[in-house]
């Protein structure tokens, strides 16, 4: 099977939700200075003011690439969110609630659109604030104790270890359209090992 290009390489339309702190921020910057010109990210976070940081912060650094910043809570999704940002790709198709529909949301559209490139990435477990967050002040008493153990074991990862692995997996471009990879549940792992050989 011939190799495929690396995905940085072409002219790309990526959109990171979380791009405002942590590890959705660490991708943000670590690939925008990658892309050719004229490719398009789109970040995408609850807090507005952070996101328009992050966008100062990546026209300084990839001049050439178009930085569209949209307030975004994926716990109150609806198709109203992405008016304006969408429209040229999906001009029919409607965002489903919540990360297993979107998952399927993306199969169906890399099925119907075989020339969009999709991945969607879980990073592991990754400590951001919102992971600190959630171990100090969880109500449950359980979620407190799984993070801290995980924690104990160094299985809590910088965002920029879980970024390089995806980076890694984006340059390899090995991956199905559409496949889910989980860099907690190592099944990245395939594919930096197909990227390293």
């Amino acid at each position: 099977m011939e190799k495929p290009e690396n995905i940085f390489l072409k002219k790309s339309f990526v959109a990171i939700t979380g791009a405002s702190r942590g590890i959705g921020r660490c991708m943000a910057l670590k690939f925008a200075v990658k892309f050719p010109p004229n490719s398009v990210l789109v970040l995408m976070a609850r807090n507005m003011m952070a996101l328009e940081s992050v966008r100062t912060d990546l026209q300084a650094r990839a001049p050439n690439i178009t930085v569209l910043v949209q307030q975004y809570d994926q716990g109150k999704t609806d198709e109203g969110y992405f008016n304006g940002i969408f429209d040229s790709l999906l001009t029919e198709s409607k965002l489903s609630k919540g990360k297993a529909a979107r998952d399927m949301f993306f199969r169906v559209l890399s099925a119907e659109e075989p020339s969009i490139r999709v991945l969607t990435y879980a990073p592991g477990w990754v400590d951001t604030d919102m992971l600190r967050d959630l171990e100090a002040n969880s109500f449950s008493t359980p979620i407190r104790k799984l993070v801290n153990g995980l924690r104990e074991n160094g299985e809590i990862v910088a965002p920029e270890e879980s970024v390089a692995v995806l980076e890694r997996v984006l340059e390899d471009n090995a991956f199905e359209n559409a496949d889910h990879v989980d860099n907690y549940g190592q099944t990245a792992q395939p594919y930096i090992d197909n990227f390293i050989n």
